[in-house]
């Protein structure tokens, strides 16, 4: 048998899904010289949501190009049109600085790689003109957008034949190789358009929401083309594609003692936008380096500012994740937590040196929980500043709370975020209260931060106010144990499988396990749609395994893109099976053997699962074990090890459990031959009135005829005989 790993997803579509646009269309493909001119965006094969195979590679911000070519049914062909743009620069949603685009390597990851970018104003504009009689007469536009940075957005405005239309678009993750459409998906669709010429502008849908990228433009003839699935490791390619998991049910070992600064889980995923992402970022993600302590003796960091007083320019603990020395780092995210000293009742005011995200929350009401109450958020801001204040893009403000603190200071719970996208970077929290302080620098004095927000910080006031190691504290606790539970990103049309039959390799969904001793990865995929697209020999009872798991639960709904082709999935193993499903094979797994009728037992014949109803009769029981193993299997009722014969070794086995009348549980290898779950004198009876013992095997094929009924002679028989009687007369 081939065996092979994979897994698959989507829907019956009624061309093969490796078709190019039945007619023709342009694709265009922007930034293809991104990261950073290093050509990592050009597309070599099919690609995009409607999978065109011959796409048009352009480089730089701004170029005239008069030798555009079309995609006539896979082939490419050459055109009279000519296309220009301009816009303020490219950019990559991934080597450049930002994270943004974790679908495998390949076509469709080289076209949500590169872009063209807008900065807060700036209007990205392409010109194409020279349209074929073809498309003249009207065709469809997909605008693929994908940027570097979650909780940005753009507007695109298409013009053609005096008609113009425009959608908006709010970027809401990365792109993982899964195509979605509409406002906070990563492309739109503009139908219905005419004329020999089409002008898409984008441009930044708020100044304080830019960016608006343009990844690429697709144009095709109406009704070329058709959505397809979406590619596990893109069309035509075979690869893996990893799951994004999220962390649940962790189980925590004790923390070590305290000691000074707050721990700081480091993750190198941009900026989320919000508290929730930063959340969401920490459960499905690794820390870059293991959870640590300031040990430096500072907590907080400045970046691309020099350092001052006792903070430092990076945390020496995100060596090497980080460049401590690096003028500045681009994508990262941070959760702190750990307990503030608050020396005394009163009123303290708080703000930040945080470049972007920015979250604190400290335990006001003592409940032993950070932010559990809004009145204890202080700062939630999503705007950039810098570790004095000086450079100002509108982040942070004040916070303010009440303390009532007892004589001598109480530890309150405190969690800090930080979290950069783009750009310099700076981690640090002020407040306004050092005991030490000389006058006009503590709470009832005077006041330590400026009158307005806008006003930056003096250098000498801001080192007596950041938040001091002295008065902050944290546990660190071991994690011992989780799951790690994989969400498939749901998809209209379904995911599609590649599978090669010469090779015995597949497409699979993995679900990665750092650590098998502390961590169990799980994946739910009951009703995702799965197509097969299969080539090559195949035979019957080749196996993939689509899915690697530990723990899988539901059933995937398949389809094959070869009408012809059957295809059944295992939950058990995550493979997928070629060939129609055995009558019989209750566990999927291309077999007929014990554990199917262990479940014809437990669940068939106990539930009265019809189901399991062989002989459609309305009723589960002995009789449709008869055929199981009679018809289906082909062997002899008492077969416990299924080898094709009944005979003494058989016996032997059963006996050697020692289950006989003790009214345990026992399985088919354990003498449950007629199905209510124990091994009693009603096994025996079942199993000798099958007239199967000492026979041999039967002859092949479905209908063996009936053998010759032997006189049970042997010593053994007798021994069972009386063993029976025995049972008889006790009763």
């Amino acid at each position: 048998m081939k065996k092979c790993w994979v897994f698959m997803i989507g829907v019956i579509w009624a061309a093969s899904v490796h078709a190019s646009p039945t007619g023709i269309s342009i694709g265009l493909n922007f930034g293809a010289d991104e990261p950073n001119g290093g050509l990592e965006g050009v597309i070599e094969g099919p690609a995009g949501v409607v999978g065109t195979a011959n796409w048009n590679n352009l480089e730089l911000a701004g170029d005239i190009y008069e030798d555009v070519f079309i995609d006539a049914n896979g082939t490419e062909v050459g055109t009279g049109v000519e296309v220009e743009w301009a816009s303020n620069n490219t950019w990559s949603s991934d080597g450049r600085g930002e994270a943004n685009n974790s679908a495998p390597a390949g076509n469709d990851r080289a076209l949500m790689l590169g872009y063209l970018d807008t900065s807060d104003t700036s209007i990205t504009e392409v010109s194409i003109s020279n349209l074929p009689s073809e498309l003249s007469s009207g065709f469809d536009v997909f605008v693929y957008v994908q940027g570097g940075v979650n909780g940005r957005g753009g507007t695109y405005t298409l013009s053609a034949g005096g008609v113009t239309v425009a959608q908006d678009n709010l970027q809401t993750g990365p792109f993982d190789g899964t195509y979605i459409e509409g406002e906070e998906g990563n492309y739109l669709v503009f139908p219905g358009l005419s004329g020999d010429s089409l002008t898409v502008e984008a441009q930044a849908t708020t100044p304080d929401l830019f960016r608006a990228a343009l990844n690429g433009i697709e144009i095709c003839a109406p009704g070329a083309c058709l959505a397809l699935p979406t590619p596990v490791a893109g069309r035509g390619t075979i690869g893996d594609q990893v799951v994004s998991t999220r962390l649940e049910n962790p189980v925590y070992g004790p923390g070590d003692a305290n000691q000074a600064g707050l721990a700081q889980a480091w993750y190198a995923q941009g900026n989320p936008g919000s508290k929730a992402g930063v959340d969401s970022v920490a459960l499905e993600s690794d820390p870059a380096v293991p959870v640590f302590r300031a040990g430096h003796g500072a907590t907080w960091w400045t970046g691309s500012v020099e350092s001052f007083g006792d903070l430092v320019k990076y945390p020496e603990e995100i060596a090497p994740a980080w460049d401590p020395e690096a003028d500045n780092n681009d994508t990262y995210t941070v959760k702190a937590q750990g307990e503030l000293l608050v020396p005394e009742s009163g009123s303290y005011r708080f703000t930040d040196g945080v470049d972007d995200f920015t979250y604190l929350a400290i335990d006001i009401d003592k409940s032993g929980v950070a932010g559990d109450n809004p009145d204890e958020i202080l700062i939630d801001d999503n705007n950039w500043t810098t570790p004095l204040r000086d450079g100002n893009n509108g982040g942070g403000g004040y916070g303010e709370a009440d303390f009532d603190i007892a004589d001598g200071g109480e530890w309150l719970a405190i969690e800090v975020n930080i979290a950069e996208g783009g750009g310099g970077d700076s981690g640090v929290i002020y407040w306004d209260y050092d005991a030490n302080a000389p006058a006009g620098q503590r709470l009832g004095g005077a006041e330590g931060f400026p009158e307005f927000v806008e006003d930056p910080l003096f250098e000498e006031d801001a080192e007596n106010m950041f938040i001091p190691d002295s008065h902050l504290r944290s546990s660190i606790k071991p994690l011992l144990s989780g799951d790690l539970v994989g969400e498939l990103t749901e998809v209209s049309l379904g995911w599609e499988f590649e599978i090669d039959g010469d090779t015995d390799k597949a497409d699979r969904f993995v679900l990665e396990n750092k650590d098998e001793n502390v961590y169990t990865t799980m994946l739910d995929v009951d009703g995702v749609n799965v197509i097969v697209n299969a080539t090559g020999d195949l035979q019957a009872g080749d196996a993939f395994q689509i899915i690697d798991a530990d723990q899988i639960t539901g059933t995937p709904v398949i389809s094959s893109s070869d009408p012809s082709q059957e295809w059944s999935f295992n939950a058990a193993t995550g493979q997928l099976i070629f060939g129609a499903a055995l009558t019989g094979d209750y566990n999927g797994n291309g077999l007929l053997d014990a554990d199917d009728l262990d479940l014809q037992a437990s669940v068939g014949i106990a539930n009265n699962d019809l189901s399991y109803d062989l002989n459609d009769d309305g009723v589960v029981n002995s009789t449709d074990r008869r055929v199981w193993v009679n018809d289906l299997k082909n062997t002899w009722m008492g077969d416990a090890n299924l080898n094709g014969a009944f005979d003494s070794s058989d016996l032997v086995a059963v006996f050697a459990t020692a289950k006989y009348e003790t009214t345990q549980a026992a399985t088919w290898g354990q003498g449950d031959w007629d199905g209510n779950g124990v091994f009693d004198s009603g096994d025996l009876v079942e199993a000798f009135s099958n007239a199967g013992y000492n026979v041999g095997e039967k002859p092949g094929g479905p209908n063996p005829a009936t053998a010759a009924v032997p006189e049970p002679s042997s010593i053994l028989l007798l021994l069972i005989g009386s063993l029976m009687m025995l049972r008889l007369r006790k009763s």
